[in-house]
């Protein structure tokens, strides 16, 4: 996957004045959509991720913004790591976006983080999501009065 680089936005603000999101900074979190999508939100502040991207030893203009999404169903079971799954560049104003194309009732993990020079490094880690199985929202939907 082609990952092209995103500036990093520098702003004169504090990092407690920048931010419009309301759970806070360096937090990244999930919510199930439909049983084959979830959403993630994130927010890290500028300051952070000019850092992280001297640590890389790379100007702010050749590093890219992005997710890492990991299946992790089996994770308890086999105690192996989770694989990934696939890698989405995000725009540096970008604070949130739909993960779909899942399987039903798997289990899944996301990395926001930084690309550079064909490496990812990440920076903040969801907790694990767990997909409802597509029988289980048809119920809860019934139960609940939804017709959708």
């Amino acid at each position: 996957m082609l990952i092209q680089p995103v500036p990093i936005h520098s702003q004169s603000k504090s990092d407690s004045q920048e931010s419009p999101c309301p759970f806070g900074h360096n937090r990244i979190l999930t919510a199930v959509k439909r049983p084959d999508a979830f959403c993630v939100k994130w927010e890290i502040g500028a300051a952070r991720l000019r850092m992280i991207a001297s640590y890389l030893q790379a100007d702010e203009q050749e590093v890219a913004q992005g997710l890492r999404v990991y299946d992790a169903t089996n994770l308890r079971i086999n105690g192996k790591p989770p694989h990934p799954i696939r890698e989405i560049c995000v725009q540096a104003d970008t604070r949130e976006t739909v993960v779909d194309r899942l399987r039903p009732g798997g289990t899944y993990l996301v990395d926001f983080g930084l690309f550079h020079d064909k490496r990812f490094c990440p920076v903040l880690r969801s907790e694990p999501v767990t997909m409802p199985a597509r029988n289980q929202m048809f119920w809860q939907r019934l139960h609940a009065g939804g017709s959708r």
